[in-house]
């Protein structure tokens, strides 16, 4: 008899799960609750001719990637980012770019001792310890041997704070303890690679059917191109606002913001788009207030909001108003966990164990589960990930179903 196997959900580790089980010959029904595939992989076209990712838009990877070879079977183009940083500093004024590089280039010096440190010494490190009690540690010990000025220590501080858009909650409440499980360029739409996933299972299952983009007339912070010493200038690629003091009425918590440049992509994609991520409260914020607003009262809100941040960037004037705004909210977003992914925050006593049980799933009831948060610990939270785990997870059916029949057979397996 067929075996015939139930996925809940169409997103990427369902698909591909689904592609593996056909292949071998499985009768496969997928179970899902939108009107779309993908989960939280989707796009827009609502800012202008062409589309733009609204969930997942980075690959994130060191080494092998499937999703990187994906994306060059399907044509889609790939953007590596370069490290061109714009950062403005807690009183809304431009810093020099050798100081914000500087300030960049140490915070992934601390980031990369932290994850050393984790790997290394992961049980002897409190639970309640955070990734950025380890910031300040460190800068600390390199104020006290004059390696860091107090101006470094605000920025370096500051720009930690990057982190939360990395990991979707704030470096505070980030676990240093399991820091190493967070040690995992970046291109055009999903879409392309999307289809191919689903290829299959489209073809032959049986199927159930909080990011902020701002268009303005002109790149206004790329116009200049030359610096002060005549030197051609690279497209801005990054803009960090640390913890502003200057947006009281609508951002009285102080949150920190960040953005990438889409005039920094190839001249055949560059578009005068900012892509503005949120996390954790300040993302919840920003959906819960546009909820339920429609037209020009949402827009009138988000330009309210984030006015104050773009307006700081050079070469802004009266006629930089922005042409269109898209936001997502993922955060209202019941199927795809309101739009969460895997963290290890502080307080967790045994994080790795706990992935590593969802991962089992409960094969002697034929559960299985899979996605970004069952993935190889180098793979949790991406794309690659979820990719990665709807595969093992067929391997593992598969496996059984041959055991199954070698046993009624009267065989022997090896364990």
């Amino acid at each position: 008899m067929v075996p015939h196997v139930g996925i809940i959900g169409a997103g990427v580790s369902g698909l591909r799960c689904a592609t593996v089980l056909i292949e071998q010959g499985f009768d496969v029904t997928i179970i899902e609750a939108r009107d779309r595939i993908g989960g939280r992989i989707a796009q827009s076209d609502q800012m202008g001719p062409l589309e733009v990712d609204i969930g997942a838009n980075w690959v994130h990877s060191t080494g092998y990637n499937p999703i990187i070879e994906l994306a060059k079977e399907t044509g889609t183009p790939l953007h590596r980012w370069k490290d061109c940083l714009l950062l403005i500093d807690h009183n809304g004024s431009i810093v020099a770019p050798a100081e914000a590089s500087k300030a960049l280039k140490q915070v992934w010096e601390i980031l990369e001792e932290a994850i050393e440190h984790s790997t290394n010494n992961s049980a002897s490190i409190k639970s309640a310890a955070s990734l950025y009690s380890f910031f300040q540690q460190m800068c600390s010990r390199a104020l006290e041997r004059r390696e860091m000025t107090e101006r470094d220590v605000e920025l370096v501080l500051g720009m930690s704070q990057m982190w939360g858009a990395y990991v979707g909650d704030r470096v505070e409440v980030q676990s240093l303890k399991y820091f190493y499980l967070e040690d995992c360029i970046d291109g055009g739409s999903y879409r392309k690679i999307l289809a191919r996933i689903s290829e299959t299972p489209l073809a032959k299952a049986h199927i159930h059917f909080n990011t902020i983009l701002i268009e303005f007339p002109t790149a206004f912070w790329d116009t200049a191109t030359t610096d002060a010493g005549g030197e051609s200038k690279k497209p801005v690629s990054f803009v960090h606002w640390l913890s502003p003091s200057y947006a009281t009425q609508t951002n009285p918590q102080r949150w920190r913001l960040e953005c990438v440049s889409f005039h920094a992509f190839p001249e055949t994609y560059r578009r005068n788009i900012l892509l503005f991520y949120t996390y954790g409260d300040c993302s919840t914020h920003v959906t819960r207030s546009i909820s339920g607003l429609r037209d020009e009262a949402r827009d009138t809100w988000l330009r309210r909001f984030f006015e104050p941040y773009y307006s700081r960037l050079p070469g802004y004037g009266k006629d930089c108003a922005p042409l269109r705004i898209l936001a997502t909210e993922w955060c209202n977003d019941e199927f795809a966990g309101n739009g969460s992914y895997s963290n290890f925050q502080i307080g967790m006593p045994d994080a790795a164990h706990d992935v590593e049980a969802i991962r089992h799933g409960m094969p002697e009831q034929h559960i299985y589960f899979a996605g970004e948060h069952t993935a190889p610990f180098d793979g949790l939270g991406t794309v690659a990930g979820a990719y990665t785990s709807g595969e093992k997870v067929a391997r593992r059916m598969i496996q059984a179903r041959q055991h199954t029949e070698v046993a009624k057979d009267g065989g022997t397996t090896d364990p």
